[in-house]
């Protein structure tokens, strides 16, 4: 079952360019992306949008952040709202995801059991290291660092998961785990009474199987002797195993798709890994023959540039037939890597090498003009009828791109490879009735190069709802904080937090604190963001951070710099405390009703305008 958290990995794992392009117009310049603030009158662009840091922010009027809360402000919204805003651009069932906020108890021992499982098969290999698992990596060709990225594991002859399972000692829950396992296909039930259960997988290299979001949801295993029946097994269907939902090594390779701005589709485990040994990170596999509608969004909120390189059996190539189909269903032009002479890309990287696959990758053409070219005879007909008939019959090959320009200049191409002499708009026409007769969709919207990313463009919502405004000394506080973290690990850190009044921002300072030990620096941006997008934070709050993250670069000042910066700190910090109290006496002085008030409230804005003065000539 999905959660909110799953929705959000979701949206985070989207080019924030992607996201904020289906609100207003991207525009690419260089490696960054531009946009014309919403914010304010802007007629320069003057937002930045960074898809490596996963966030935006504008220098005019100071506001930055994720993706979520981009949307939250320009439409207005709670962020829950905003999730679901974005949910339904994405076309996904926002229903799906907050159902249920706990996690289905059924689930969630199902997935723990997996976990585990996987662990063990990793111990087995990596402890008992035994020669069969060895001898496949050497075989292979594969590094220990690539086992370990894909937690390459071993199960042996022995029932190791069944012992495991069996040795739980509350007798009820050691009955429940252990039908649950077999439900889920890890362990088989033996026809036997005396036998009891024992293990699915046994005498394999095991390759753990894990859904979008990195959760083990399956296995596959691969024999090590010659006897054994089937060279790969994979569990079997079940409510946390869906062939058709899962793209193996998405969790993995979703960064580098987004980097790279391709995706490279191959069939089967194998084939993934050993992409991914030679460099090739944004490679994930089809489980299977076929991929769902939600696998290919997924995808497409990542890229628009697909590369296929399933087996080049006849399987293989009727498996592409299918994604290319879908792909272009939803306005994909998928690309054909040519693998000749070997079968796949596991093959064809160990026997030419690397660059030979890149070059390949380079020189690939569109899958449906390979499709085209294959059916093309090599003679043509000479009679008219007959060219016509066979222009038709590559209509329903183009058919899901409708009539979008990528299908018709195709087929006008087509008709005068064909040899036919009529005048494209008859072509056309011709091929617009055939679309009308199959109750096919006559538009297709074709993926754009991310040159430009521009969707609907809504205009910015004007009504604002009433939020609770931080102190300046507050916003101050935490966009200092953040640009100089060191500043957290200081002992006179206190001194600054007695300008705080907020509880919220106690908060998210505390917060921070904790991260300062935990996080590499070069990684404190990407989490502070993270952390940031909590539903807990205010909108306001989020604005403030996110600018100060866009703007933090990695450094390490030394204690005398941050001994100054803490003094200077410290007197602006008062200064701009000192300045609001002055503006709400003022505020006050201006009311007041009788000549008593008015003299005492212009006492005290003396007092504050003189301790201003000082603080002035001390900075």
């Amino acid at each position: 079952m999905a959660s909110l958290e799953d929705l959000k990995q979701r949206i985070k794992d989207m080019p924030i360019s992607s996201l904020i392009g289906m609100y207003i117009p991207v525009t690419r310049k260089g490696t960054k992306h531009m946009a014309v603030c919403p914010f304010h009158d802007d007629n320069d662009p003057s937002m930045h949008v960074d898809d490596n840091r996963g966030s935006f922010m504008c220098f005019v009027d100071n506001t930055g952040g994720d993706g979520i809360t981009f949307v939250q402000k320009y439409k207005n919204l709670e962020f829950v709202e905003a999730l679901k805003d974005i949910s339904d651009k994405l076309g996904l069932n926002f229903e799906e995801f907050i159902q249920k906020k706990n996690k289905d108890p059924k689930l969630e021992l199902a997935q723990k059991i997996l976990s585990k499982s996987a662990l063990l098969y990793r111990k087995m290999a990596t402890d008992k290291t035994p020669k069969e698992f060895a001898e496949f990596l050497e075989k292979r060709k594969l590094s220990k660092e690539t086992a370990k990225t894909f937690q390459l594991g071993y199960a042996p002859g022995t029932n190791l998961i069944t012992g495991y399972l069996g040795s739980i000692k509350d007798e009820n829950e050691r009955e429940r785990t252990l039908n649950l396992a077999e439900e889920i296909h890890l362990i088989r039930n033996s026809t036997r009474d005396d036998q009891g259960h024992f293990d699915t997988f046994r005498d394999r290299v095991m390759f753990p199987i894990w859904d979008q979001y990195g959760h083990v949801a399956g296995f596959g295993g691969r024999q090590v002797f010659d006897y054994q029946k089937g060279k790969y097994i994979n569990s079997q269907e079940s409510f946390v195993f869906r062939k058709k939902q899962i793209l193996y090594g998405m969790h993995l390779a979703k960064t580098s798709i987004r980097q790279r701005d391709a995706v490279i589709l191959c069939e089967g485990y194998m084939d993934c890994i050993a992409l991914h040994h030679y460099g090739f990170t944004n490679a994930v596999a089809v489980m299977g023959v076929a991929m769902s509608e939600g696998s290919l969004k997924m995808l497409k909120a990542l890229t628009s540039n697909f590369y296929l390189a399933l087996d080049g059996d006849d399987a293989g190539m009727k498996a592409m037939e299918r994604l290319n189909t879908l792909a272009l269903e939803n306005g994909i032009v998928p690309k054909l890597i040519d693998l000749n002479p070997t079968k796949d890309p596991d093959d064809f990287l160990q026997s030419q090498g690397k660059l030979a696959l890149q070059g390949r990758i380079d020189d690939a053409r569109a899958f449906i003009d390979v499709l085209i070219d294959s059916r093309l005879p090599e003679k043509m007909p000479e009679v008219t009828d007959r060219k016509l008939e066979l222009l038709q019959q590559f209509f329903s090959i183009v058919a899901p791109l409708g009539m979008d320009l990528a299908a018709t200049e195709r087929l006008t191409n087509l008709a005068r490879r064909i040899g036919l002499t009529s005048d494209s708009s008859q072509v056309v026409k011709t091929y617009e009735e055939f679309l009308a007769s199959k109750g096919r969709a006559t538009v297709v919207k074709i993926a754009e190069p991310k040159q430009v990313v521009e969707q609907t463009y809504e205009p910015m919502q004007t009504v604002i709802k009433p939020r609770i405004k931080l102190a300046r000394v507050e916003q101050l506080l935490v966009q200092e904080l953040i640009l100089c973290p060191e500043l957290l690990s200081r002992s006179d850190i206190g001194e600054l937090l007695d300008f705080v009044r907020s509880n919220e921002v106690q908060t998210y300072v505390s917060r921070l604190s904790e991260l300062v030990y935990e996080v590499d620096e070069t990684e404190f941006a990407r989490v502070v963001l993270e952390m940031t997008s909590s539903e807990e934070f205010s909108l306001e709050l989020k604005e403030i951070a996110g600018a100060a993250i866009f703007k933090y670069r990695p450094h390490s000042p030394d204690s005398k710099i941050l001994t100054k910066m803490m003094k200077d700190f410290k007197i602006r910090a008062k200064q701009e405390d000192v300045k609001e109290k002055r503006e709400e006496v003022q505020r006050l002085q201006r009311q007041a009703v009788t000549h008593e008030d008015s003299e005492r409230l212009l006492h005290e804005l003396a007092a504050l305008d003189r301790e201003l003065h000082t603080l002035r000539k001390r900075s």
